[in-house]
């Protein structure tokens, strides 16, 4: 992972559910911290059930026109734990791509972009930035974020309610 970028996301920015101004996507899944030893993994469930992933994070300190998504931004050890998932990393990609097409009709440096302009054309996309905006009915994304003891994880809400369907016809 970079450890060298403008704003290094951390562990406790999860846990503690920090707000960022230049936010790009938003997580939910727990930190799953594996031995390097191969003995087994570290599981710990985080709160609260959202966090979010901040432009900065994604811009490297010392390159222009370069910008790191997915398992390689910046992050700590502990926040990769819970954002090195698939989902999140498309996330990534969706608003490093956007970033990347405003800088270019801008004519400016990544990381000098208007940040409103690039949360404003991702929310048009579909992006969700806030958490308070996530879908409230269930079937109304097929990707639900789940709160269950503090587990937060994102789960195909329907394939869940076809299983739970089957088993009470049995």
């Amino acid at each position: 992972h970079m450890e060298d970028a403008e704003y290094l996301l951390t562990g406790e920015d999860l846990a503690t559910g920090k707000q960022f101004e230049d936010v790009i996507s938003l997580g939910g899944y727990h930190v799953d911290i594996h031995a390097p030893n191969n003995d087994g993994h570290n599981t710990e469930y985080v709160g609260p059930p959202t966090f979010q992933i901040p432009y900065r994070s994604l811009v490297p300190k010392h390159i222009d026109g370069l910008l790191v998504v997915g398992r390689a931004f910046g992050a700590t050890h502990e926040a990769q734990a819970a954002t090195r998932v698939i989902p999140l990393s498309m996330a990534q990609g969706q608003g490093g791509g956007q970033a990347a097409a405003l800088a270019c009709s801008s004519g400016c440096e990544l990381r000098d972009l208007d940040i409103k302009e690039l949360q404003r054309r991702l929310v048009e996309q579909g992006q969700v930035l806030d958490h308070r905006n996530l879908p409230k009915h269930p079937r109304a994304s097929i990707f639900k974020v789940a709160n269950i003891d503090g587990h937060v994880s994102l789960h195909n809400h329907e394939a869940s309610q076809m299983e739970e369907d089957t088993k009470n016809k049995q």
